[in-house]
């Protein structure tokens, strides 16, 4: 019994040690063997015709359109600015002649509407105009009054042989015609001159009114100057 049990684990043992190497062998294959790689070719990429160009641009163009949208709403908005403005500004510039027109045929006593609209028309000018423009609509209007009230004296004088209030209402007439005239067109030109002359032109204007502004500062000067009993410059 003993001897039958120690033959069969000797048996066991050597079929045991046979298959080891058996049984190691593929795995010691597959380590041996190489990595496989595995390649992924894409197809190639189609060439762009105009609108896949178109598509990749569109970002861009759609922001330039709408940055050209904007300037151009920008620049009708300020033409529609100025031209509200030259407008208004012609209004004042209408109603100067338009009240003399007034005066003058009706003898110094001008409708109380037509007065009225005069001044309306004045009212803005403070908010439409430079100090220039503002200051002589005052002396024109000191003018129109004076001219009213020279027809009025000559009108309550016409029974005296001494009257010369007619020497009166010629000499107001005269320089009422002036700043109608002559006087308000050279005030309003430069806020409704819609020509502008060439550069050149406009670089000697203002150099030939710079020397002017130093000519009368010089002048002023040697003015104070002589005032204090010094030399002048």
């Amino acid at each position: 019994m003993t001897h039958g049990a120690t033959a069969m684990r000797r048996l066991f043992l050597t079929l045991t040690v046979l298959s080891i190497p058996v049984w190691s062998q593929p795995a010691q294959q597959l380590a041996a063997q190489a990595p496989i790689v595995v390649q992924v070719q894409m197809p190639p990429t189609p060439p762009r015709d105009v609108l896949g160009y178109l598509q990749a641009l569109g970002p861009l163009i759609a922001v330039t359109v709408a940055v050209g949208v904007a300037f151009m709403q920008r620049h009708i908005q300020k033409k529609q600015l100025n031209q509200s403005i030259y407008d208004k500004r012609f209004t004042v510039y209408r109603s100067v002649p338009t009240y003399w027109r007034n005066l003058i045929e009706s003898k110094g006593e001008p409708p109380v509407h037509a007065r009225q609209q005069f001044l309306s028309d004045l009212s803005h000018a403070t908010f439409l105009f430079g100090p220039e423009v503002v200051q002589f609509l005052d002396e024109y209007y000191g003018v129109t009054e004076k001219y009213c009230n020279a027809f009025e004296r000559l009108r309550n004088e016409r029974a005296s042989p001494f009257a010369r209030s007619g020497d009166e209402v010629a000499a107001v007439r005269k320089e009422l015609d002036f700043q109608a005239g002559i006087k308000k067109t050279e005030v309003f030109r430069p806020y409704l001159q819609i020509y502008k002359p060439p550069l050149h032109i406009r670089l000697k204007t203002a150099i030939s009114r710079l020397k002017t502004k130093l000519d009368e500062w010089i002048a002023d000067e040697d003015r104070q100057l002589n005032s204090r009993g010094l030399p002048p410059r």
